[in-house]
């Protein structure tokens, strides 16, 4: 019995660990499932392996595109002071406790597109998971956050 009850918590603990990995990697692509493939015909588990690659969100999205914006870097950082906010919010304002920067970023280098990597896609997604999602907020937040 107590064998029985060993193996079945075993077992429960398993599941639990594979579901965790499937909220965190999503689950494979159909395309990549079946004789030949990356994973075996039948395989539910998660995809630890194309776990990069999403679905574009929308053909106006180019992840080859830079964005140019200008940033400000606080400078001559002390400790502080008793200064008030107002004194360091006039200071960022008019750029005397400020040094601004130009970058060029390229959105989305460490995201690769279904339709990309392989021509005519690899399907669909059973379930995403917590990295899909964030690869795929990635480039609205980098847009938001240019444009505000």
């Amino acid at each position: 019995n107590s064998v029985d009850d060993y193996s079945a918590d075993i077992a429960t603990q398993e599941t639990a660990y594979v579901n965790q990995l499937i909220d965190i990697y999503g689950r494979p692509y159909s395309g990549d499932i079946g004789a030949g493939k990356l994973y075996a015909q039948g395989y539910s588990g998660p995809d630890l392996t194309h776990w990069f690659i999403v679905d574009r969100p929308n053909d106006l999205v180019d992840t080859l595109k830079t964005v140019r914006f200008t940033l400000k870097e606080a400078n001559q950082i002390k400790e502080f002071t008793g200064n008030s906010i107002t004194d360091v919010v006039n200071g960022y304002n008019s750029g005397s406790s400020v040094t601004s920067h130009t970058v060029n970023i390229a959105p989305s280098q460490w995201v690769q597109y279904n339709d990309v990597w392989q021509t005519g896609g690899l399907g669909s997604r059973v379930e995403t998971g917590e990295l899909q999602n964030a690869l795929q907020d990635a480039p609205a937040k980098l847009a938001g956050y240019i444009c505000s």
